[in-house]
């Protein structure tokens, strides 16, 4: 600091800034504990909109705990009925590992169905 700024600073009242208020950002990727490159993975389900996707994740991800040990993936797939976005999950080390989950998903009242890697990208988080 100069000489006058230091003049200057000692003799004016000093007032805190306001705190900043902390804004949203695009997140990592939670990790996921699952590893697998099984080039599969279990669709939760489709749609209208990208926003859409993480809302499903949240309450997914919360009702169903064993969700969060693989990566959320989100794909666009244009139908005749419109545009959906798919919620998937990946990290399996096989197709047999995907369809088991699957079908203990399900025993809990899920929906899923096991399909191949098309398009998907992990689902981005915004912190907050």
């Amino acid at each position: 600091m100069s000489e006058a700024k230091a003049v200057l600073a000692s003799v004016l009242p000093h007032h805190q800034a306001p705190a900043a208020k902390p804004h949203r950002v695009a997140a990592a990727v939670r990790p996921a504990t699952h590893r697998g490159n099984a080039q599969v993975v279990v669709q939760l389900g489709a749609y209208n909109s990208a926003d859409r996707v993480l809302t499903a994740w949240d309450g997914q991800a919360r009702k169903y705990s064993a969700l969060k040990a693989y990566l959320p993936t989100s794909a666009r797939f244009a139908s005749p009925k419109g545009v959906f976005y798919r919620l998937s999950v990946r990290g399996f080390s096989s197709v047999a590992e995907a369809e088991g989950f699957c079908n203990a998903l399900r025993r809990k009242g899920g929906s899923c169905f096991v399909r191949n890697v098309a398009g998907d990208q992990p689902v981005q988080y915004a912190s907050r």
